[in-house]
């Protein structure tokens, strides 16, 4: 398996943010820790995550207007990279 930075892992895969190299490294983490329980489910768990409702330009208004997003932790994935990949796919369907 890689070892790689989280900046090189953001670099390596294209558009990804900061917050898919988080729930990445999350994922990863989770999928190590549920092997090791020999819990490791068939299909990748998945988490809510906070995404802004404001529009862009639009920072007049107080408060900042929040909903959640389901994303895919990617926990059915072995791969470092090929886990960003899905979870940057997961998170742009889930923002779309």
């Amino acid at each position: 398996m890689q070892k790689l930075s989280d900046k090189d892992m953001r670099k390596s895969v294209t558009d990804a943010t900061v917050k898919d190299v988080a729930v990445a490294i999350v994922g990863g983490g989770l999928r190590r820790y549920l092997q090791d329980k020999d819990e490791l489910p068939d299909s990748s768990l998945s988490c809510g995550a906070p995404i802004s409702m404001r529009h862009s330009g639009n920072s007049s208004t107080g408060g900042n207007p929040l909903t959640q997003m389901t994303v895919s932790l990617g926990t059915d994935i072995a791969d470092p990279l090929e886990r960003l990949e899905a979870i940057h796919r997961s998170a742009l369907q889930s923002k779309a």
